[in-house]
């Protein structure tokens, strides 16, 4: 499911900084995340 960044951002109650309409058609690890996809940091 494609969304914009401040559409994700929005439905997380966070701040963006940045281009809010950039669309992000997944989730991926900082090795395998592509440009449309939004990285997903463990927990360290």
């Amino acid at each position: 499911m494609k969304r914009t960044a401040q559409e994700i951002a929005d439905f997380l109650g966070g701040e963006l900084r940045g281009g809010g309409l950039v669309v992000l058609e997944s989730v991926a690890s900082l090795k395998n995340a592509g440009p449309n996809d939004l990285r997903a940091v463990p927990d360290v």
